[in-house]
């Protein structure tokens, strides 16, 4: 949005993220220009790696950066414990307050985490890596290593999603973005235990979790059976066989981001195709498959509004 970009020529990412008063301010730029139903909180999902004692930069064109990514047992030995690490995302709290008060009483606030694995891997590589070599490496040569990484990171994840609860969430979003760059096997034994965990700790019906995750079919049949009271997913499933597979979920997606940036009409009958297949469902949230991009048009997102609005 332009007025966001307004503000990203006098601040860095980082400080959008860290000051609660910009944090507020962007959050609620996307509800005054489109009435949302949900205001999400503007945050990244790396501050928990942050507040663990990493350096992180988000670059623009590049991404988040590392500096001191966690590579041995003496990198993992100077990580912050998790009241500490808490202590450190008061920003947050602050910032989700402060929101709660400005969208009012008809809107739902959503927070959200990343999960351990997304977080960790970029805490391992540094960086974004399509193919995690090194945190591939570390889990088969060093997995107690990787296995401490993870339950830190599960323990400040925890009491992360506590700490946007008590600030007024409706409801919390997991992000498990890179669920499938391991193998289906690796990622059941080394990684699906940990946000296994997390989801069946933080249960609270009356702010529920949404597990959002870029899998394949079979491992959706793993993150699917988690206690999670919504399941999230990408472009590339369809919402009737996730709703046949998972009939007591609610479900949230899944219209592919690129159609924002083509014709109106392509967008207005793909989308529909969508809401067709959710017309006769009750717990259905539509969104989008995927983050949306700079280059999209704020008339394309005016437009789908309306329609999914009108439906």
């Amino acid at each position: 949005m332009d007025e966001y970009q307004q503000l990203r020529k006098k601040h860095s990412f980082m400080e959008l993220c860290h000051e609660p008063d910009l944090a507020t301010e962007i959050t609620l730029q996307p509800m005054r220009a489109f009435d949302m139903d949900a205001a999400i909180l503007f945050c990244d999902i790396l501050v928990t790696a942050e507040a663990l004692g990493r350096d992180l930069d988000i670059i623009e064109k590049k991404g988040p950066v590392i500096a001191n990514p966690v590579r041995s047992m003496a990198d993992l030995e100077q990580l912050l414990n998790t009241d500490e690490a808490l202590g450190k995302l008061g920003y947050v709290s602050q910032a989700l307050r402060q929101i709660r008060s400005g969208i009012g009483a008809e809107k739902a606030l959503l927070g959200f985490v990343g999960a351990p694995f997304t977080v960790g891997s970029y805490m391992i590589e540094g960086g974004s890596s399509s193919s995690v070599p090194i945190t591939f490496n570390m889990i088969d040569k060093a997995p107690k290593l990787f296995e401490s990484i993870m339950t830190k990171l599960t323990d400040l994840t925890i009491a992360y999603i506590d700490l946007q609860r008590k600030a007024g969430v409706d409801a919390l979003q997991v992000f498990e973005s890179w669920a499938s760059l391991l193998p289906e096997a690796m990622y059941l034994e080394h990684v699906f235990p940990h946000l296994k965990r997390i989801i069946e700790t933080c249960q609270n019906p009356d702010q529920p979790l949404i597990l959002f995750a870029l899998a394949t079919p079979s491992l959706w049949s793993h993150l699917g059976a988690l206690p999670a009271q919504v399941l999230s997913m990408g472009p590339e499933h369809d919402l009737c066989d996730f709703r046949a597979q998972f009939p007591s979920k609610a479900l949230q997606g899944n219209l592919d981001t690129r159609w924002l940036l083509c014709s109106k009409e392509s967008l207005v009958r793909e989308a529909n195709v969508v809401l067709d297949k959710m017309k006769d469902q009750s717990g259905y949230i539509f969104n989008l498959g995927h983050g949306i991009t700079p280059n999209v048009p704020a008339s394309q997102v005016h437009t789908l509004v309306d329609l999914v609005k009108s439906r």
